[in-house]
């Protein structure tokens, strides 16, 4: 049975009367504002906290544009794993090669998505913006064209069809700005801190030579997901989108175990 400490209880009452309050008015002081600051702090990591899972669950939002599902595998994807998701009816699927890169004038990281935009369309929406257009002989003429949203554009000082250096697995690669994105859907993700090319060209920035790190889907009339899973080798797992990105879940979980601990 635990035992009730009378005495701290009433030794605490005393240091709370008014008389101890005129006697010791700067202790008092001093400790309504240590509860203060502590309130406050609790307070303002609470609100960092709901600000920043907010911010990952954005990217994993954006970066998934319509994609309801998304395939793995314990290997490498190959587009024979493509051809096996699109062999299901009312199925669209999207390869994505996915990979960090960094601009060698100042060694700043940049994710870098390879799409393939015939099929991503019907995934994902990249807008341009109103007042600077799509630089087409850019786009169709050089081997690592890219396109980028407009923030990262104007801060870099970056020109359409002008070359931009980026470093990756593969060593420092010449590409070419190719188009500016507005700061919506897909583009708004990691704040902008994205480019996007042709899958092959980011296969070859990223050392991945055939192979697909995910293939992003949406069923349509009469697909299910247990027909997609028949249609794929063991070694694929298909996953709801709902489970987020495992470089933001991994990140996202850090975070809360460092919230826990202080």
């Amino acid at each position: 049975r635990p035992r009730v400490n009378v005495r701290a209880i009433a030794q605490q009452m005393l240091c709370t009367t008014p008389s101890h309050l005129r006697r010791y008015p700067l202790r008092y002081a001093l400790s309504v504002i240590s509860i203060s600051v502590a309130v406050a702090l609790f307070v303002s990591m609470r609100g960092t906290q709901a600000s920043i899972t907010a911010a990952f669950r954005r990217n994993v939002e954006a970066l998934a544009g319509g994609a309801q599902y998304r395939l793995k595998a314990s290997d490498r994807l190959r587009m024979a794993d493509l051809a096996a998701v699109e062999s299901v009816a009312g199925v669209k699927a999207a390869p994505i090669v996915q990979g960090a890169a960094i601009i060698p004038e100042d060694r700043q990281t940049i994710m870098v998505v390879g799409l393939d935009a015939r099929r991503d369309a019907a995934l994902r929406k990249l807008q341009f913006t109103d007042n600077l257009t799509l630089d087409l002989p850019t786009l169709l003429m050089r081997k690592n064209a890219f396109v980028a949203p407009a923030g990262i554009v104007a801060s870099r000082g970056w020109k359409l069809g002008g070359e931009v250096k980026l470093s990756g697995p593969s060593g420092v690669t010449t590409c070419h700005l190719a188009g500016i994105l507005a700061a919506e859907g897909p583009a708004r993700a990691l704040g902008g801190n994205i480019v996007f090319m042709e899958i092959g060209a980011a296969q070859r920035l990223l050392a991945r030579k055939d192979a697909i790190d995910r293939v992003d889907l949406a069923l349509g009339d009469g697909a299910t997901i247990e027909a997609v899973r028949r249609a794929v080798r063991p070694e694929c797992r298909v996953e709801s989108v709902g489970g987020g990105d495992p470089t933001f879940e991994y990140l996202y979980a850090q975070f809360q175990t460092i919230l826990v601990t202080v």
